[in-house]
């Protein structure tokens, strides 16, 4: 099960490939002057900024509980998906975020 954020990566990454491959497509077809400028914006600018963006966005609990703000919620999500935990762990991890949630 590890596997899952790289496969939002890759979802990303496909995504955003089909968009500039139609968009490019679509300004070229049209004759629209300078139109080669969709590719290398793109594939070099843009598809590295959604990548990056998608592997940040799967590092924010990390990173918010390195600064000392621990978010136990998105912990327990994370090790559950990750397999460390059983469904018994993960439901009382949330049971106990959510209590202390509720007393902050």
């Amino acid at each position: 099960m590890r596997t899952q954020p790289k496969q939002n990566e890759a979802a990303v990454a496909g995504l955003v490939s089909m968009v500039v491959l139609a968009v490019g497509l679509v300004v070229t077809a049209a004759d629209v002057p300078m139109a080669w400028v969709v590719w290398p914006l793109g594939y070099g600018v843009v598809l590295p900024l959604a990548i990056g963006y998608a592997k940040r966005r799967r590092r924010e609990p990390r990173e918010s509980r390195a600064r000392g703000e621990p978010d136990r919620l998105a912990e327990a999500k994370r090790r559950y998906v990750d397999g460390d935990i059983d469904e018994a762990e993960f439901e009382r991890a949330v049971e106990t975020a959510m209590q202390r949630e509720g007393s902050a």
